[in-house]
């Protein structure tokens, strides 16, 4: 990954600092090291807008099915809502909230593991 490229050229700037001072090389290699940064700094960007994205989408899908849900009985049934229809659904979203959510962040682990 990126942060283990950007560590390992510091390692090697702190173990071969005498050589880098004598042949002044501090220069290239500090070019060398803030693009490698500038890299780094992208990808976890990248990293941290995904995990936004699944975070919010893992709180929105609940209501958004439900109201689609509800739409899909009222237009498609013709029928009006009852309550017994009501808690029905209900219950039904409310058991299917864990396992949702397990998967939202099931993505975001397998989203997070691909990226390092």
């Amino acid at each position: 990954s990126k942060g283990d490229e950007r560590i390992k050229l510091m390692n090697e700037l702190l173990n071969y600092i005498r050589i880098i001072k004598l042949y002044a090389w501090e220069e290239s290699l500090t070019k060398r090291i803030f693009g490698v940064r500038v890299q780094e700094k992208s990808v976890m960007k990248i990293a941290m807008l995904a995990k936004g994205v699944m975070r919010e989408l893992m709180y929105l899908v609940t209501p958004f099915v439900s109201l689609a849900i509800f739409v899909i009985i009222v237009y498609v049934s013709n029928d009006e809502l009852t309550f017994e229809t009501t808690f029905t659904v209900l219950a039904f979203l409310n058991m299917l909230r864990l396992p949702t959510t397990l998967f939202a962040l099931a993505l975001t682990t397998f989203k997070e593991g691909i990226i390092s």
